[in-house]
């Protein structure tokens, strides 16, 4: 269960209950944790399904200047409980957090298995719509080859062959796919390090 006593939605993150399960003892026990793993992982779907008012959240927990850490120490000091994600263990990476890092039990995040990543590939494809019948057995090998046992690729690339199909055209090459993915989530992370910059560098004068 959550914080706040909701059942987790073991249904809504296919392979996902055992983690799960010990992210919730943590939090609840009152230990901040922090998610590591690559992007596509599923950090962000695990923090939404175990979100509630009473966590601080850090989504991506990376780039953190001195006056957010600072915020972040009282926070802890008070007896706030924080739930936080980031691609790696990296202090060059997440920013200067040497004060509170050593707060967080980190939990990394594993791949699914090939059958969770089959089962979410026909899940997503339903959802938009789409009979999963209409998927080439090839198609769906080469996407659960190319996902890597990251749930959100599995997500991406079943949701544009769903998009492909209603268009009339067979579904591209899952190793294109995944490209595309790897470029947008790429370009979406340089836009989001510029806005935190900017967020952080007002905070700073804000404070001067």
């Amino acid at each position: 269960m959550t914080t706040d006593g909701r059942e987790l939605p073991f249904a809504n993150l296919v392979g996902r209950g055992p983690i799960l399960e010990v992210v919730a003892d943590y939090l609840t026990a009152g230990r901040s944790v922090l998610l590591i793993g690559p992007t596509g992982i599923g950090k962000s779907a695990l923090i939404q399904a175990l979100a509630t008012p009473r966590l601080t959240i850090f989504d991506p927990f990376e780039r953190v200047t001195r006056a957010r850490a600072a915020r972040l120490r009282r926070s802890l000091n008070r007896g706030e409980v924080c739930l936080a994600a980031a691609s790696a263990r990296d202090r060059r990476l997440i920013g200067a957090v040497g004060r509170v890092l050593w707060r967080f039990t980190t939990i990394r995040v594993p791949p699914l298995a090939s059958t969770a990543i089959r089962t979410i590939i026909h899940e997503r494809f339903q959802a938009d719509g789409c009979d999963a019948g209409r998927l080439d057995r090839e198609w769906v090998r080469k996407a659960i080859v190319e996902a890597r046992g990251r749930p959100g690729y599995a997500v991406a690339m079943a949701t544009r062959a769903a998009r492909d199909l209603r268009a009339g055209v067979s579904p591209a090459d899952p190793r294109l796919m995944v490209l595309d993915v790897r470029i947008l989530a790429a370009s979406r992370s340089s836009c989001s390090a510029n806005d935190r910059r900017r967020s952080s560098n007002q905070a700073d004068a804000d404070l001067q």
